[in-house]
């Protein structure tokens, strides 16, 4: 095509000027320029494409892969958060039984303590009750128990010689003396003041209180009164009386 204008142009020149052959020309050449221009552009449009269907299919199966990829991190993120949402729940159930433990812990310290101390007041109270018993506290019991324990000290001081006699033990101790040689009145009180027939013990008395402390540590080191000496303390409704009872029985069975 551009040979046909180029030979019309010739003849049209062969009827022209100089100045119009020069305008032709360069319309030629201009012509030629553009001509080799989209030519290039039309291989690098071929190359283009070209290259773009080679690069297509690696594209797609990247985007394939990354896709993939991402459905596998959504599952991946999913299950951590369950994985989390049970660690939470487990938390926050370990703490509930922390929590009950530490309540349950106050709980049975505050009933410990008070045990504890319900312990102590019904010790203090048998040790006040049986308090007598040793030798201890003998101001404020009333002449009827005084008496009644003169009487369990004197008759175990008499079955405890008769037993020492017995088996040949060495007669003259000042604890274990002859029967004969025990006095028949009241061994505390020969002379009891007149304020002790009506009321308690008073200062006046108080010198015989020792002498009753005396004789009861002599019978009471019995092995067979130490034997049950824990059995009459370990008893919490065990009365003065009672303990004196139980005393006396066991100083007749010896």
């Amino acid at each position: 095509m551009l040979i046909k204008l180029f030979l019309d142009d010739c003849v049209i020149l062969s009827g022209t000027s100089k100045v119009e052959k020069n305008a032709i020309a360069e319309r030629l050449k201009d012509a030629e320029a553009a001509r080799k221009k989209f030519d290039e552009g039309l291989k690098r449009y071929a190359t283009e494409n070209v290259t773009r269907d080679e690069i297509r299919p690696s594209l797609e199966n990247e985007v394939q892969r990354l896709t993939q990829t991402v459905g596998q991190t959504e599952g991946e993120k999913r299950e951590k958060e369950e994985q989390v949402a049970r660690c939470e729940g487990y938390i926050d159930g370990m703490q509930a039984k922390l929590q009950a433990c530490q309540t349950s812990k106050a709980n049975s310290s505050s009933f410990l303590q008070q045990y504890i101390r319900a312990l102590e007041t019904s010790l203090q109270e048998e040790m006040s009750r049986h308090a007598p018993l040793y030798g201890a506290g003998l101001e404020a019991q009333f002449l009827k128990e005084l008496e009644t324990l003169a009487r369990i000290h004197e008759g175990g001081l008499r079955r405890i010689h008769s037993l020492s006699h017995r088996k040949g033990t060495q007669a003259g101790s000042p604890l274990i003396s002859s029967p004969h040689t025990l006095p028949h009145t009241h061994p505390l009180f020969p002379n009891p003041p007149h304020s002790l027939s009506h009321r308690k013990g008073t200062q006046a008395g108080s010198s015989h209180y020792s002498a009753l402390t005396l004789h009861f540590y002599s019978s009471y080191t019995h092995p067979l009164l130490i034997h049950h000496r824990f059995d009459i303390l370990s008893c919490p409704l065990l009365s003065f009386q009672t303990a004196s009872i139980f005393i006396e029985t066991v100083i007749q069975d010896i």
